[in-house]
């Protein structure tokens, strides 16, 4: 059978979308949220046969559902820790319980569980104990352990603070193969070894570069052909551990898409989900771990790296390494695809902006050179001759007239910033902003060709938990032929036509902000000139200007807050499909709102102000 690097097989199984192929097993599961019949799930088969009373449904792990015994008791609202709340409910079903087991000095740097065996994959916390939010706690936890997730809780004793309880999670290898499989995780299956061959019939010899890292501690990643993962085909991926074929990055992907999707509450269709949960506070927060310590007492010199945490601070957050190239393949591997990409971008525009900054000092310099060989400000400056022309007071009245040499200074200074070498940097500068843009659009393509999500929107993405709770409607899909969620397009134009109207209406404020601050200072000024004092008469430009622009800065900072929380609830109206719809959305909500909020400020006072 043949691959190519997008991850395509020669010869498709069958017309199911490569993935998604039905097993007896999974034929009577119920999916989880986002995965029902859609793009990225086939449809189940529907039995006619009614359930017992209480069944709750099929999973992957329990197909046969789970009995009304299984279920926690609703009327038992004590203490999580206490007998006969969560804490049996943990130590019945297998959830397993920090006290009872290993103690916390033997454990790994805490990245295990107390069996010393499982790696914890996410935690959660929590320290509240509210009987209402302890019961959606615990329809939580259980809606974790069907999907396979297994759970270790530590007692808030074991907290710094003696209050907050850890909970630990864990995906086994059946799950993280199961929803590697539904998220298209591209695997690896074959090495690469065109780019080897390529680098080796360079015709230059490779050049020494004291800006690489050191290659020694930090050996090249091997290079893969990858494809969507397929449990059926799990023996032609390269699995020399089934431990490590996840990445820790991936493995925390996969146990935050099944929180994300877990139901807390049986009545309500929409309320499910980690994020709502730490919305309504039933957890304080919930966060992967880091791989041990990076500030550990043996140098890597002796010792070498004993994680990639180490590895990664020695060769890229060490502050004498500022120089250096950043490893962009760990960075990825540890941190996942999407901060790998934007290190990256961060890199690439800081190596670009060198030249920009050169350019412009070398323009500072030449004014500063030139200052005193100006024309106009020696003009300005002699009080014998020009400088010496009385001009006119600066207000109606109480404002004295005042001679054209005293603003010597302030051109002077103007003559800076502004000289004959100002037009040469803002061609210059002109051309570097076009030529970054199309530069970074290959080196984008080059890495996301590297690490295989280049076309990751289109093939790989699965819809939001949200999307799919939304809508009410089914259509097929003409590529997969599957029946998929949609929002028909008269609810899409009302929820687009609220977001615009609340848009304009946004941007409408930040103008009449700035017209606000204008109007600030003509009248501060003319009250300030009016002062029988004459120190302040004397600085009630400078006074004014000062005072505006801290308003005009307490303005944008305020707005912006404000313009944050409307953009998110804006883009949660409007429910994208995809995650990266949403961000998408997102950004352009806020870069809008930005651009004008920042530079509305500049634009009158280059173009308006004056005239």
């Amino acid at each position: 059978m043949a691959y190519n690097r997008n991850g395509d097989y020669g010869q498709p199984a069958s017309n199911h979308p490569i993935g998604f192929e039905m097993t007896s097993v999974e034929s009577d599961r119920t999916p989880p949220i986002g995965f029902e019949n859609g793009d990225d799930a086939p449809p189940a088969p529907i039995d006619d046969a009614a359930p017992e009373e209480g069944f709750t449904g099929g999973t992957p792990m329990h197909p046969e559902g789970l009995q009304p015994g299984d279920l926690p008791d609703k009327n038992v609202y004590k203490d999580p820790v206490e007998e006969g709340s969560l804490g049996r409910l943990i130590s019945e079903k297998g959830y397993g319980y920090g006290s009872h087991n290993v103690h916390t000095e033997d454990r790994q740097e805490q990245l295990f569980f107390n069996d010393n065996k499982r790696h914890i994959d996410y935690v959660l916390a929590f320290d509240d104990t509210e009987p209402r939010k302890a019961q959606k706690r615990e329809r939580f936890f259980l809606s974790l352990r069907e999907e396979g997730l297994e759970i270790e809780i530590e007692d808030k004793a074991e907290s710094r603070n003696g209050r907050v309880y850890f909970v630990k999670v864990h995906a086994p290898w059946e799950v993280c193969t199961r929803y590697a499989e539904l998220m298209n995780m591209k695997m690896p299956i074959k090495h690469n070894e065109i780019a080897r061959d390529v680098e080796e019939e360079a015709c230059l010899p490779k050049l020494p570069n004291p800006f690489e890292y050191d290659r020694e501690y930090l050996p090249e990643e091997p290079n893969y052909f990858t494809c969507a993962f397929n449990r059926e085909r799990a023996n032609q991926y390269i699995i020399e551990n089934q431990d490590t074929f996840f990445s820790p990055s991936q493995r925390s992907r996969m146990v935050y898409e099944v929180m994300v999707r877990a139901r807390y509450d049986d009545k309500e269709k929409l309320r499910f989900g980690i994020i709502r949960l730490m919305e309504n506070d039933c957890f304080t927060a919930a966060y992967p771990l880091h791989e041990g310590s990076y500030n550990t007492e043996h140098s890597m010199l002796t010792h070498g790296a004993e994680n990639e945490r180490k590895l990664l601070y020695e060769l890229w957050a060490r502050p004498k390494n500022w120089y250096k190239e950043q490893p962009l393949d760990l960075i990825r591997k540890y941190f996942g695809e999407k901060v790998g990409i934007y290190f990256a971008w961060l890199g690439f525009y800081t190596v670009w902006l060198v030249p920009a900054s050169i350019v412009g000092i070398i323009c500072f310099l030449y004014g500063a050179c030139t200052m005193y060989s100006n024309v106009p400000s020696n003009e300005i400056c002699e009080s014998g001759g020009i400088g010496a022309t009385v001009m006119c007071p600066l207000c109606d009245s109480r404002c004295p007239y005042w001679t054209l040499d005293s603003s010597c200074f302030y051109s002077r200074l103007t003559y800076l910033f502004d000289n004959p070498a100002t037009v040469f940097f803002s061609i210059f500068m002109s051309l570097w902003g076009t030529l970054f843009l199309e530069f970074w659009k290959r080196r984008q393509h080059v890495v996301a060709w590297d690490w295989d999500v280049l076309e990751f929107e289109q093939e790989q993405e699965s819809p939001r938990p949200q999307y799919i709770a939304e809508a009410k409607n089914e259509r097929k899909n003409p590529i997969t032929q599957l029946m998929e969620p949609y929002i028909p397009f008269w609810s899409k134009l009302t929820r687009v036509t609220t977001s615009i109207t609340t848009i304009l209406f946004m941007l409408c404020v930040v103008l009449a902000a700035i017209f606000g601050v204008i109007v600030y200072r003509i009248v501060v000024v003319s009250v300030l000139y009016k002062s029988d004092v004459d120190l302040v008469r004397s600085n009630a430009k400078i006074t004014t200007t000062m005072t505006a622009a801290l308003l005009n800065l307490i303005i944008i900072i305020t707005l912006s807050r404000v313009y944050r929380w409307i953009a998110i609830w804006l883009t949660n109206i409007e429910c994208p499909r995809t995650q990266s719809d949403y961000e998408d959305s997102f950004t352009f909500k806020m870069f809008l709102f930005q651009f004008v909020n920042f530079y509305s400020s500049l634009i009158y006072v280059a173009f308006f102000k004056g005239r």
